[in-house]
């Protein structure tokens, strides 16, 4: 999951981002049994619209993920992500 998420949000990285601007954005998601993603929401904002979008695409565009290990014994299982977007000086 942390390799497909990460691969996808490089290739949606915000032109913002790309020309200094920073932000912290914290994401909610469960993934169901099948590898879905039910539930997605934007817990914690950075505050700028592109660099919350380009999280939310990171992991929207990842989808599906791989399904639950039968093991698992639940419905669902729940993440929190947090994207982190600063200039490297």
């Amino acid at each position: 999951m942390r390799v497909a998420v990460l691969r996808y949000w490089k290739s949606v990285w915000p032109e913002s981002a790309k020309m200094g601007r920073t932000g912290r954005v914290s994401l909610q998601l469960s993934i169901d049994r099948a590898g879905m993603v039910p539930k997605l929401t934007i817990a914690s904002s950075s505050g700028v619209d592109a660099l919350d979008r380009a999280a939310v695409a990171a992991v929207s565009g990842s989808i599906p993920f791989a399904p639950l290990p039968r093991e698992f014994k639940g419905q669902v299982i729940k993440f929190q992500l947090t994207f982190d977007y600063y200039t490297v000086k």
